[in-house]
């Protein structure tokens, strides 16, 4: 897929998922990229970390559908390896 549409997607995801989850999904995603482990459990880490973060955000990830957080995971990997 061409970094255009990858970035159409990524645009349209960030609207649809609360602005703090959105950043600090894509924050994970960036430090998983280095990990020497495979991209499954790459995926599963970020999502673990995602839903063990403090307090503030963890409301905002409880009440994002499972299907959006896989979705942004996914857009955001796509950006970061186009």
């Amino acid at each position: 897929m061409d970094k255009l549409a990858i970035n159409a997607i990524v645009f349209f995801v960030q609207r649809l998922i609360d602005k703090d989850v959105f950043t600090e999904l894509e924050a994970l995603v960036r430090e998983a990229m280095d990990f020497n482990i495979s991209g499954d459990e790459k995926k599963e880490h970020v999502l673990v970390a995602l839903r063990s973060l403090g307090s503030v955000i963890s409301p905002a990830v409880a009440a994002t559908a499972g299907w959006l957080l896989n979705l942004a995971l996914e857009a955001v990997v796509a950006k970061y390896k186009a």
